[in-house]
């Protein structure tokens, strides 16, 4: 386009004089009026060739429009100093990888990964922690995909609300299942039912969170609890207080602790069926408790 224009203004400089010189010979001013005041020709454009007078741009005549040269090369200058003051090209399909990473840069994408600024968002469940690992693992994937920092801090916000959001009604719902457990068993158990509960919570404590981990959303049901209870009520607290817990003896590492953080950020981000991400998978709770747990090894007391 700019070659064409360069040649085309080159082309009119050329002729002008004489279209000036043959103007004057029928008659006309400089201003393109006869004598007679009759309207005069548009000499620039009928001295294109037929394919430039036809040339347009999605259906618009690119030149008809200039009565002049001078109207042609103010145009040019214009769009010469648009482009100057932008200087990005999309770059083509199969461009080198350094022309992307320009282009990229240049439209507001971060140079590297760690320089993305996200606001804070206030008010965040309190299962839901933002590690490092996290945030990192989410720069590399918006730098990758060449997210401008605009546009990965609204990715953020807007994921963190859902997610609070989805963790608050799952509590919700997890509370009003209880407190209709809670009342059916005090139908069922009357003047019994804080002691024999009680009970069943001790029981369930010293099983271990693997065996909550197990139960999931069954250990809200009045069957399954009025169950624990038989069986609470079938041993002393002696007994309960003996018992072994499913529980791992070590907490770990927080080389280990880091490297599980790490593999619940990635199901967040890969597999939305999975306990980590699913609010209601029955493993959901335990996972999170247990992601609260590991972030407490790698950046608390651990080992």
């Amino acid at each position: 386009m700019f070659k064409l224009l360069d040649n085309l203004i080159r082309r009119v400089r050329q002729i002008r004089p004489i279209l000036k010189v043959l103007g004057n010979e029928r008659g006309e001013t400089e201003g393109g009026e006869g004598e007679e005041g009759g309207e005069g020709t548009n000499d620039f454009f009928d001295s294109l060739s037929e394919e430039n007078r036809g040339a347009n741009v999605n259906g618009v005549a690119t030149l008809s429009k200039f009565k002049t040269v001078d109207d042609l090369g103010k145009s040019y200058v214009e769009l010469q100093t648009k482009i100057g003051q932008k200087g990005v090209l999309i770059p083509k399909e199969g461009a080198p990888p350094e022309e992307k990473e320009a282009y990229l840069n240049a439209i507001g994408r971060p140079a590297k990964p760690e320089e993305y600024k996200f606001d804070a968002i206030e008010g965040l469940h309190e299962s839901i922690k933002v590690t490092p690992e996290t945030t990192a693992f989410f720069n590399n994937s918006v730098h990758k995909i060449g997210l401008t920092n605009e546009q990965a801090n609204a990715i953020n916000k807007m994921q963190l609300e859902f997610v609070n959001n989805a963790i608050k009604e799952q509590d919700r719902l997890e509370l009003e299942a209880s407190q209709k457990a809670d009342t059916a068993l005090r139908t069922e158990w009357k003047d019994k039912f804080d002691a024999n509960k009680d009970l069943v919570s001790k029981m369930v404590a010293k099983l271990g969170d693997e065996f909550v981990q197990a139960l999931g959303d069954k250990a809200s049901n009045p069957s399954v609890l009025k169950g624990l209870g038989i069986l609470a009520l079938s041993m002393s607290e002696d007994q309960i207080g003996k018992l072994g817990s499913f529980t791992s003896s070590s907490g770990g590492s927080k080389e280990e602790a880091s490297a599980k953080i790490a593999e619940y950020a990635n199901q967040l981000a890969t597999d939305p069926k999975s306990a980590i991400a699913d609010v209601n998978h029955p493993g959901h709770k335990a996972a999170v408790a247990d992601r609260t747990k590991q972030y407490d090894i790698a950046h608390g007391g651990g080992e």
